[in-house]
Order: C-alpha cells, then structure tokens, then sequence
C-alpha cells in the first residue's frame, strides 16, 4: 500500500489542508468478490484447465498494472494532478 498527499473534492480542494491518497492493491478486486463468484471461478477453471484464470487477469489488466489512488476521508478517486509531493 502506497500512501501520498493530496487534494480532494472532500476538502473543497485546499492546498491548506492535504489528505492522504492512498494506492489500492493490485489485486484488490478479488476481496470484493462474493462465495459465489469464487464457486464460479473455481468451477469455470476446472471446466476450461485453467484458461479462466487468463480470462479474469486479462478483464482486470488496467487494475492489476496500474492502481487508482482513493481518498482516505471519503473514499473518492484521486487523479495523479491532485498529488502534492
């Protein structure tokens, strides 16, 4: 977990008063995931010998290489023009 100043909409945007954007992990999709999305992945992955597997990381490529930054206060999304190192 990366942590890094910033603005936010939250805080009306002031370059007074900073927040702490934080990174996402790469595979944080997997947390949000229901029992029966992991049944379904399981299952698929036996049917297809693996191939599901290439299927899912290909759908979340953009988060897995590349992170989004949220807001810690109010969960929004922070740009990289909003960091204030």
């Amino acid at each position: 977990m990366n942590m890094v100043k910033a603005i936010c909409e939250c805080q009306k945007l002031s370059e007074d008063d900073f927040i702490v954007a934080v990174q996402e992990g790469r595979f944080s999709f997997i947390e949000e995931w229901s029992i029966w999305i992991w049944i379904g992945v399981v299952l698929f992955t036996l049917f297809t010998g693996g191939f599901w597997v290439l299927v899912v990381l290909i759908y979340h490529y953009k988060e897995i290489a590349n992170p989004n930054y949220y807001c810690s206060q109010c969960e929004r999304e922070i740009e990289p023009k909003q960091f204030r190192i």
